[in-house]
């Protein structure tokens, strides 16, 4: 169905009077109201499709945004995850493992900083493995030190 015949749909369960096989709320209503429905307009696919395509546009938009703040959020939780196991002395088994799973998976190997920031919940496997050297680096001169 083309968004043209779903908007003369709407309008015509809207102007029906049998309410018992209607999907039509009351909510859905008030939402087709706030974008700018014209519920009485039977115009051109272009009038009715382009208050509709600039809704959807404005909410793939914000939709992106909680997105990419559970990404950044999963990408922090994991390097904590790897600090903790580096503080534990289990680094190197946990490299170990990444790696193997890595070869599994066949992951690429040093992706685009951008998409990967934007797109993928896990650290890519260089910058998780550069962060567990750091880890055990610092450990080892906090050993020095208390010695």
């Amino acid at each position: 169905m083309s968004l043209y015949n779903f908007c003369l749909t709407i309008r015509a369960a809207r102007k029906t009077t049998d309410k018992s096989n209607r999907k039509l709320t009351a909510d859905r209503i008030a939402q087709l109201d706030a974008i700018g429905f014209d519920w009485d307009k039977y115009g051109t696919a272009e009038e009715t499709v382009a208050p509709l395509s600039l809704a959807t546009t404005i909410g793939r938009l914000l939709h992106c945004r909680p997105g990419t703040s559970m990404t950044v959020h999963s990408r922090k939780c994991e390097f904590e995850a790897d600090e903790f196991s580096s503080n534990l002395g289990m680094s190197r088994e946990l490299q170990s493992g990444l790696c193997k799973i890595h070869l599994e998976n066949l992951g690429a190997m040093c992706p685009d900083p951008w998409y990967s920031a934007y797109h993928y919940s896990h650290p890519p496997l260089v910058e998780r493995l550069s962060a567990m050297m750091r880890y055990d680096k610092t450990m080892i001169q906090k050993t020095k030190k208390t010695l």
